[in-house]
């Protein structure tokens, strides 16, 4: 503020003569201390000091109020302006953001010149505080006479600065008071411009319109009040006044090349562009040179001339959205990632937003809109139609048929309504070609696996990308259309029993969910390349994570747009609550689930790719859903598991710690064999395999004489539980094979039977040949 040193003088001042006085009143003689009398004379100076510095602070409030009825002159003549510039724009509401433009700069001046008024109104009242504290101060009758003279024309100084601060005061209200008053008219303007700008913006779009196919459009007339000559007026007039502000426009685009130059060589030193593109490595740096050309021309012009050089900003953005959708084609190389028609899409939207900005006559827009849709069907349609006949035009009707809606719009007349929406189409496709690029650069990789970004940082890039796209097209579309149009747009809201919902929300809410998605999908992919990296035991963690951070980031979502919505947090709550009691009776085995999925989720007790043994059924745990538990058996079946029982029941995780398992061998031996040479064989058949450990070393039991065989068990360690039963077979082939080799009998059940001669067995055929003899 101007004034606050002047303030503390003059405070200052004040007090010590009021200490100066009461002293010397106490002493009751000033011939008693010369001290003190010089004392009060320098007070007296120092009076006089202020009383100068007071009438330069005038001077400079009256240069200030000068300075403030000029500004209120040229505001008055620019508001004259605006108004006659608004009533001759009424045709197309492209024009009048302009007059918007010029209320917002015309409104911040106001207000910034009311903001020092009133700095300036809070000076004087307080100056005049402090003159006013000087009249309070009692002059002692008993001080020389010369220092009451010189004290009492002091005082009359006082009066006259009150008197001038007072004037000043009173001049400063009434300029308060002016300034509230054009500002005042300007928010009238404002709120006016408001409802007639979306009048105007219906009325252009969609009132008035007659089909191509009908008699009155080809009957009445096509001109529209000498509109060449005015555009070419106005674009002569614009080209005219580069001079004024060329410099700066040069300046901007060279420091946006060059920092783009600075960027393409950085990226050029750390990765190799033909390993990391192949044979299209040239195309896609020519391309990048293009889209760079562009970019700059584009935000070197907006930033310059904000409104007067809209053919250049057009051509400009439109070379760098053709230049995106070209290098999007040859990155991207999945088909669903990359918009077909590029070209037609970048030169469609060039052609509309042309035929907009210069406010073509309305059946001038609908013809030559259609005439470029019916040409670039023809041109995609001759050379497959000279290929494969019908066939061929039938393939290039399905890939155009994307631009269906526009002609079926443009032949009922509505051709402005067919720009508008072409124009945001181009903008969808380039906001998603933009964020596919992105996404797509920062996961290249060399043949060394040498990544441009990693881990965290790739993690935040990726949404940012998408938050570039869409910044890039609502810029352009405040530029374009104009912030008022933009805004008012979003404002717009529809409401049904006290709960309304605008545009804006909606908006935002679909950007947010496009991040969102983004941004889940880019983390889920780094953690699953971070994953290879670690241990087999460890890896089973990155489902784990990818679920959680999805649900977390999902949950998030869900509150973020309720919110946005204006949907009541609150009442949800208490629904919800009242609910809950009916819910948990209801859905308690769902709940149930709900909660043990969470369990195994943080628990981790349970991963994907863990073997577990749940009632004697081996299986690998496919996917752990927040319900169910998605697993396949050995013999290639799934099952669907619920989560309780995988919390409740035991459950056996034969790969928990690590894929390592233990496996028993039972081997039966004749007995007789030599022991120590089948204690040998059985080491050597384990040590031979690939899958056998060495650590910890295969071991041999002798475990027991049996009843038909010397019984051995091989202990070994499989490397992994997925080569188990394979290994196990090659061994037992392998054991077969050695005892085979070295002689060794592999026992089998057996059984000796001993007959032995009985006498009483001799008496009895005795007796019966005895007694057949008698009976012959």
């Amino acid at each position: 503020m101007l004034w606050t040193a002047t303030r503390i003088k003059s405070f200052l001042f004040c007090t010590i003569i009021a200490f100066t006085l009461s002293v010397v009143s106490a002493s009751g003689s000033f011939a008693e201390s010369d001290q003190n009398l010089d004392m009060l004379r320098s007070r007296v100076h120092s009076f006089q000091a202020f009383e100068v510095e007071e009438m330069a602070t005038y001077a400079q409030i009256d240069a200030l109020l000068l300075a403030m009825r000029k500004n209120y002159a040229q505001a008055l003549q620019q508001f004259q302006y605006i108004l006659i510039s608004e009533r001759a724009s009424t045709g197309s509401p492209i024009d009048r953001k302009q007059v918007k433009n010029d209320l917002n700069q015309l409104r911040e001046k106001i207000k910034n010149s009311l903001n020092k008024l009133e700095d300036a109104q809070e000076e004087c009242v307080s100056r005049i505080d402090v003159i006013n504290s000087f009249e309070n101060i009692s002059i002692p009758s008993d001080i020389p006479e010369p220092l009451k003279i010189l004290y009492r024309s002091n005082l009359t100084s006082i009066a006259n600065l009150r008197y001038k601060s007072k004037s000043q005061l009173a001049k400063i209200e009434l300029q308060l008071k002016e300034g509230e008053r054009v500002l005042a008219r300007l928010e009238k303007l404002e709120q006016g411009e408001k409802h007639n700008l979306l009048q105007l913006w219906s009325s252009y779009l969609l009132a008035g319109k007659n089909p191509v196919f009908s008699i009155n459009f080809w009957t009445t007339s096509f001109q529209n009040n000498n509109w060449w000559s005015i555009k070419s007026s106005e674009l002569k007039s614009a080209f005219e006044s580069y001079d004024e502000n060329a410099l700066m426009h040069l300046s901007i685009f060279a420091i946006i090349i060059l920092a783009g130059v600075a960027l393409k060589s950085f990226l050029e030193r750390q990765v190799d562009w033909k390993d990391l593109l192949g044979e299209n490595h040239l195309k896609i740096k020519s391309l990048f040179s293009i889209s760079l050309v562009g970019f700059a021309l584009y935000a070197a012009t907006r930033i310059t001339f904000p409104s007067t050089m809209e053919p250049l900003e057009i051509l400009s953005f439109g070379l760098f959205l053709i230049s995106v959708l070209k290098i999007a084609k040859y990155v991207c190389t999945d088909d669903h990632k990359v918009a077909r028609g590029r070209t037609r899409t970048a030169v469609l939207f060039t052609l509309s937003s042309f035929l907009l900005a210069l406010h073509v006559p309305g059946k001038w827009v609908t013809l030559i809109f259609l005439g470029f849709l019916i040409t670039s069907w023809l041109l995609s349609s001759i050379p497959a139609w000279k290929k494969t006949r019908f066939k061929g035009v039938l393939d290039s009707t399905r890939k155009s048929s994307f631009l269906s809606p526009l002609v079926i719009i443009s032949f009922f007349g509505f051709g402005r309504l067919a720009c508008f929406l072409a124009i945001l189409w181009s903008l969808s496709i380039f906001i998603r070609s933009f964020g596919m690029l992105w996404g797509q650069v920062l996961f290249l990789s060399t043949e060394k696996n040498v990544k441009l970004l990693n881990g965290l940082i790739r993690n935040l890039a990726v949404p940012l990308g998408w938050t570039i796209a869409f910044s890039v097209a609502y810029f352009w579309l405040v530029g374009f259309f104009g912030q008022s149009t933009v805004w008012n747009v979003l404002a717009m809201n529809t409401g049904w029993e006290g709960y309304s919902i605008s545009v804006g929300s909606v908006v935002s809410v679909l950007v947010l969910f496009f991040i969102t998605q983004n941004s889940v999908s880019a983390f889920k992919v780094s953690i699953e390349l971070l994953g290879r990296k670690w241990p087999r035991g460890k890896r089973g963690a990155v489902p784990s994570m990818q679920t959680l951070f999805s649900y977390a980031v999902w949950s998030l979502f869900a509150l973020l747009a309720m919110r946005i919505l204006g949907l009541n947090l609150t009442s949800i709550a208490v629904i919800a609550g009242g609910l809950s009691v009916g819910i948990g009776f209801g859905l308690q085995n769902i709940v149930n689930n709900f909660i043990s999925g969470l369990i195994l989720l943080f628990g981790r007790s349970i991963q994907q790719g863990d073997v577990i043994e749940l009632n004697s059924l081996w299986c690998t745990v496919k996917n752990i859903h927040i319900r169910t538990t998605l697993v396949e058996t050995f013999e290639n079946a799934v099952i669907m598991i619920p989560n309780s029982d995988l919390v409740t029941n035991q459950v056996t995780n034969w790969t928990k710690n690590n894929s390592i398992l233990r496996r028993d061998i039972l081997v039966g031996v004749a007995y007789g064999s030599d022991t120590e040479l089948v204690r040998k064989t059985l080491l050597e058949v384990a040590k031979e395999h690939v899958h056998i450990l060495d650590k910890p070393e295969p071991y041999v039991h002798f475990n027991d004489f049996g009843a038909s065989s010397l019984d051995f068990i091989l202990r070994v360690w499989i490397d992994d539980i997925d080569n188990t039963i394979k290994t196990l077979s090659e061994l037992r082939f392998a054991i077969d094979k050695y005892f085979r080799r070295d002689n060794i009998e592999i026992a089998f059940p057996q059984m000796d039977i001993h007959f032995k001669d009985s006498p009483l067995t001799v008496d009895m055929l005795g007796q019966n040949k005895d007694a057949g003899g008698n009976l012959s």
